[in-house]
């Protein structure tokens, strides 16, 4: 239980142990408390003692500047990802890589609007006589010494984030700031669909041909989503595997000259693929997909499955076919949000994830009932609708 609000500042201010803590978007009440104050709390900081500021804006400027005794000015610089550029120990124990929340499609900046995904939005420049360095670039992050204390301007986008990446960067600053955190864990509980193959006979539809992209992202040759060898997903299990109880096969890279999965509007500007055979009975198909770079809302269709049938038509006669629309938040999504507080999908599952300093990030699992097991299916053709890359890793059939 720390700031400013909980705090009486009139009182003195020798027995506080904690920082100092104070959120800009708290509104004016804390503002004014701060604005009537500046020289007692400058006074706190310079005994030894550290303020903690979030959100500052220009509502802020004329005590901030009064307070550092010099000049703040603000700049709109939109980022997703920033990098380290002056050491403190308020980052120790972060990487760069923690340092990147989420990615998103490489839109002008003077076109884009605030999203989820920006880790820094406001950027600040200060001078003042005291010692003042910008922690990280784009400069959202603050550190100046006043006297034996200091103060931390703290920009970053807390309160638009949704990601599990961000939690553990605020346990990691506000543990080096000298909060102490109670973690709670929790239990995760795995869904297992291993009663679907029950006594049933299992096929997979064999997509090697047909894939033209990889998990795996090398120096002289680009997979996966371009970002390199430490934002792939080349750990995933290979061969015959199993997911939730159900089986999959993953195609390895040595077993199909590299190419592991379908991509569809990816970098080859490629947006459909098959007819990929079947010539099957299927009660159930289960797909194992994922998306990268979206630029959809929720419920939009990312791609389509389209399911022919093995049975005679006559046009106009529409043809004997079931098309499978992947919905964002649905049955598919970036793979990247899975790392959000809370995520679920709405009609789909978490298949599998891997560890990205903290932040999980994986692929998913969609069961679709086939309304006619009687029928023999032919082909399956996969179609992007542009609104983002998508990935095909497997495709299981559990037979009638």
């Amino acid at each position: 239980n720390f700031g400013i609000e909980n705090l009486n500042i009139s009182q003195n201010l020798e027995n506080i142990s904690w920082p100092l803590m104070f959120f800009g978007e708290r509104g004016s009440k804390i503002r004014e408390i701060i604005e009537k104050n500046v020289e007692k709390i400058r006074k706190y900081i310079e005994e030894g003692n550290t303020l903690y500021i979030c959100d500052l804006d220009e509502k802020d400027k004329e005590w901030f500047e009064e307070l550092i005794d010099g000049k703040v000015d603000f700049k709109i610089m939109p980022s997703t990802q920033a990098t380290k550029i002056n050491y403190s120990f308020l980052l120790d124990g972060i990487t760069n890589e923690q340092l990147i929340w989420a990615m998103f499609s490489h839109t002008p900046l003077d076109k884009r609007k605030p999203n989820p995904a920006d880790i820094v939005r406001k950027t600040l420049k200060i001078k003042t006589e005291y010692s003042a360095k910008p922690l990280i670039y784009p400069e959202g992050l603050w550190e100046i010494k006043i006297g034996k204390g200091k103060v931390v301007i703290d920009n970053l986008r807390w309160r638009k984030c949704n990601f599990s990446s961000a939690n553990k960067l605020a346990l990691i600053l506000l543990t080096n700031v000298g909060v102490e955190i109670p973690i709670k864990e929790e239990k995760i509980v795995k869904k297992d669909y291993s009663y679907l193959v029950k006594s049933k006979k299992v096929f997979f539809v064999n997509i090697k041909k047909f894939c033209n992209w990889s998990y795996i992202d090398k120096v002289n040759k680009p997979g996966w989503i371009g970002y390199g060898p430490f934002r792939d997903l080349r750990n995933i299990p290979k061969g015959k595997v199993k997911f939730l109880g159900i089986p999959f096969y993953i195609v390895s890279p040595e077993e199909n000259n590299g190419k592991t999965i379908i991509s569809l509007y990816g970098p080859d500007n490629k947006v459909e693929t098959g007819p990929i055979p079947v010539n099957k009975k299927a009660e159930v198909l289960v797909f194992l997909h994922s998306a990268a770079w979206v630029n959809a809302k929720e419920g939009d269709a990312l791609a389509s499955y389209i399911i022919r049938y093995d049975k005679e038509f006559m046009p106009p006669e529409p043809p004997p076919e079931e098309v499978i629309p992947l919905k964002r938040r649905y049955n598919i999504e970036d793979w990247w949000y899975i790392g959000m507080r809370d995520f679920k999908l709405m009609d789909g599952e978490v298949a599998w994830t891997d560890n990205f300093e903290g932040h999980k990030a994986g692929i998913f699992l969609y069961i679709w009932k086939n309304p006619k097991p009687e029928l023999p299916i032919k082909w399956i053709k996969i179609k992007a609708a542009g609104k983002g890359q998508v990935f095909v890793f497997s495709i299981t059939g559990i037979a009638p």
